[in-house]
């Protein structure tokens, strides 16, 4: 088992960029409650397992090279992009989270 690696977005690199996005199973779903101030939540599962892929992303991927305001990390395992998480500077100095995308399970 290799470590998995975390790397910046580099122009080396940006043919992988979209190779994380696998067709991943969705067996349900989480029904969170808040109530009397504490949160709760119940699984409900579907009968039947479906399965759907994210479409691949069209941008000029340049933009998230060396630029002050965004980023793109790829999670390596052996040369294959196995994950990314794209991050973007808002107006507040604060980041948020435009994409991520990475393995369905850990094992």
């Amino acid at each position: 088992m290799s470590l998995i690696q975390i790397i910046a977005l580099d122009e080396a690199h940006i043919h992988i960029v979209n190779d994380a996005n696998d067709p991943f199973p969705i067996i349900g779903r989480i029904m969170p409650s808040y109530m009397d101030g504490k949160w709760t939540y119940v699984e409900e599962l579907d009968e039947k397992v479906r399965e759907i892929t994210f479409p691949d992303d069209r941008l000029d991927w340049k933009q998230y090279i060396e630029h002050d305001s965004r980023i793109l990390f790829l999670a390596i395992d052996a040369d294959e992009c196995v994950g990314q998480i794209r991050l973007v500077k808002d107006w507040n100095r604060f980041a948020y989270i435009e994409k991520y995308s990475g393995p369905s399970n850990t094992s």
